[in-house]
């Protein structure tokens, strides 16, 4: 699908400037956050929407959950078990606690709408950019 091949070239790209010496490192799925977000703002118009839609929608879907699936394997129990009971008690509050804060400040505060709270939330919360993209088809961001 020309969607996919889209996606992977973009992915590509982003790896390829993310590993280029600027002094400073950005990551590649930061860059490809900025590519696609390019992408979609000036580009995904009109043809070119109609062709690619369905293949970055599958990307955005599937790749993207099966990617974070697989990246989690590179966790094992035995690091998990290493943290003790513990440090896994703290990571899950630590989570829980920012994701609720996320949350509330969000639509309390800042007057943010529930979805756009969670994203932001889970974000903050658990890792970045990928939360983000995990959790907007399942809110509706």
């Amino acid at each position: 699908s020309p969607g996919v091949a889209l996606s992977v070239a973009l992915a590509q790209l982003s790896v390829a400037i993310g590993n280029m010496p600027l002094g400073i490192h950005v990551s590649p799925l930061l860059w490809a956050t900025i590519l696609g977000m390019g992408y979609g703002n000036l580009l995904h118009k009109g043809e070119a929407k109609r062709i690619l839609s369905t293949g970055i929608k599958f990307s955005k879907g599937r790749l993207l959950r099966l990617g974070i699936i697989l990246y989690g394997f590179k966790i094992t129990l035995q690091q998990i078990a290493g943290i003790g009971l513990a440090g896994l008690a703290t990571d899950v509050f630590t989570v829980a606690t920012t994701l609720v804060l996320g949350i509330v400040l969000g639509t309390k505060v800042f007057k943010l709408d529930e979805a756009t709270s969670t994203l932001i939330g889970s974000g903050a919360a658990i890792c970045g950019c990928s939360a983000v993209l995990a959790t907007q088809p399942i809110v509706g961001g």
